[in-house]
């Protein structure tokens, strides 16, 4: 029989394992991803284990500042969802504008499908997967949503982090009748590990250290060649912590 003190020793690493385990089923998975399609819309819902939301909302639709800035409104009311956590993505200024209801109904019906998922970066794609390993949806590069496509890579970790920012695009004296024009850039990270930029316009001329870009996000306005437009990326990069 072993000595009291190797008992007691023995019992206190079980104690531990224990607990250890207790505390890690505690912790639960790290994200959360809920999907839904709506009149050509398909939504993408993450959720951090810390409770940081992210959403992807896509279509071949043209979205334009004044629609997207209604679609975050509505949902900041009926859902208390933050405004920079909202990805609005379209198929260029050529296609038919976007149908706000399908956007918000689809996002609203992610946001209600909540499951543990996890995700995993590799061979350009952002996938998301259930415990089991069920495809739930899929990011590639060039900011491409679906719900199929998931492929292998390395497990992506918490926290959920996204900046927005509205830039004033506007020179010299403006006239009453001039419209204003503004222009919005936006980030998300996903851990150390993966970062979408988002952007109105075609996404060509973009020079950043990201993963993912989306174009015609938000707005389908060409993108300016201005100076602070790419301190504005800069900047939004940097609150996500990204850095060059």
């Amino acid at each position: 029989m072993p000595p009291k003190s190797s008992r007691k020793l023995a019992g206190c690493i079980a104690i531990e394992l224990v607990l250890a385990a207790a505390c890690v089923g505690e912790a639960g998975p790290e994200y959360r991803a809920g999907t839904a399609t709506a009149g050509g819309v398909t939504a993408l819902a993450l959720e951090d284990r810390y409770g940081n939301p992210a959403v992807l909302a896509q279509s071949d639709q043209t979205i334009t500042r004044a629609i997207a800035d209604f679609i975050a409104a509505r949902l900041l009311e009926s859902a208390h969802f933050p405004r920079q956590a909202l990805v609005l993505g379209g198929g260029g200024a050529a296609h038919q504008p976007a149908r706000f209801e399908d956007y918000i109904t689809a996002v609203s019906a992610a946001l209600g499908r909540l499951a543990p998922a996890q995700l995993v970066w590799g061979h350009a794609t952002l996938s998301v997967a259930t415990a089991d390993n069920r495809c739930v949806a899929a990011v590639t590069a060039a900011g491409s949503l679906s719900l199929e496509g998931c492929v292998s890579g390395a497990v992506v970790r918490a926290p959920i982090r996204a900046a927005f920012q509205v830039v004033d695009v506007n020179r010299g004296l403006q006239q009453r009748r001039d419209p204003l024009r503004t222009f919005s850039v936006q980030a998300i990270a996903f851990g150390k590990q993966v970062t979408i930029l988002a952007v109105g316009g075609g996404a060509g001329g973009i020079r950043s250290p990201v993963q993912i870009v989306i174009p015609f996000a938000n707005d389908s306005s060409p993108l300016d060649d201005d100076p602070r437009i790419a301190a504005a990326i800069r900047s939004v990069l940097t609150r996500v912590g990204k850095t060059r």
